[in-house]
């Protein structure tokens, strides 16, 4: 048999040559483009999103424009919001659920047990919870509601004994000691004085943690506290009742600094339960 010997001409071995290169680029193209893509998706999947609030209103009437300008610009928290009566009914879906904070500043009456049941459930799951001034007065008849706030405002129509009888005064100049320097709440905080609306003769739980206290004679001496419940870290601030309170930057960070330590601490649990 004879053996035959194919010489590619000069011509064609140059064709040949750009073939190959152009088909090395593009192969070279198509690679870095799905690392690319792969190192984006990897990025993303990994990338650090903002805590997700809710924060519910309604029942009391307050200064929404200064209110909304402070919580809907909070940095580094994506704030939804909601208002009684539907609030309660969204806590009864996965997606209400599902926040990793909430901020409660209503102050509603009527509570259904399947309500109930939503919020127990929020404790079970750890989620952190800052109630805010008039939330205070919220549920008079659900006794397990103190329990997690860690304190009520008595209303007059919940008893006939008058000496429990709780009362509030506006636009009170409340000179603020801080009680525990050392908690993640007060961080950053000195005694600093602020004007809002006081209540007093509040009853308060005996598990509670003092944060915040006052000597004035129309306010309860006891401001801020925290408090656990189930595996819920529980934050109450008296301060808010209107836009005086919001522009005011100690109480400004003292949600800021809430947040962030039921944030952190609702990470703990989460790493311990796996």
């Amino acid at each position: 048999m004879r053996n035959y010997k194919i010489t590619v001409g000069s011509r064609h071995a140059s064709t040949v040559h750009k073939i190959s290169h152009i088909k090395f680029k593009i192969m070279r193209l198509l690679f870095l483009s799905i690392i690319s893509i792969l190192l984006l998706n990897f990025c993303s999947a990994f990338q650090k999103q903002n805590p997700q609030i809710l924060l519910v209103t309604g029942g009391h009437s307050f200064d929404t424009t200064e209110f909304f300008d402070f919580f809907m610009n909070l940095e580094n928290y994506d704030i939804d919001t909601i208002s009684q009566p539907v609030a309660n009914e969204f806590l009864l879906t996965d997606e209400g659920q599902s926040y990793d904070a909430y901020i409660f500043y209503d102050m509603w009456k009527i509570i259904e047990e399947d309500h109930k049941k939503a919020y127990l459930d929020l404790t079970e799951k750890g989620k952190g919870l800052l109630f805010l001034h008039h939330s205070v007065v919220s549920y008079q008849n659900w006794d397990e509601f103190f329990n997690i706030i860690g304190g009520r405002y008595v209303a007059a129509e919940t008893t006939t004994d008058t000496s429990r009888y709780s009362d509030y005064k506006h636009d009170l100049d409340l000179e603020i000691k801080i009680l525990d320097t050392e908690h993640a709440v007060t961080n950053g905080l000195s005694n600093f004085t602020i004007h809002d609306e006081g209540y007093s003769n509040l009853e308060l739980s005996a598990n509670i943690h003092p944060l915040l206290g006052t000597d004035h004679p129309d306010c309860n001496s006891l401001l801020a506290w925290t408090n656990k419940y189930r595996n819920s870290d529980i934050v109450y601030l008296i301060f808010g009742h209107d836009k005086n309170a919001y522009v005011d930057e100690d109480f400004q960070k003292l949600i800021y600094n809430s947040l962030e330590w039921m944030g952190s601490r609702h990470a703990s649990t989460i790493q311990l339960s796996k």
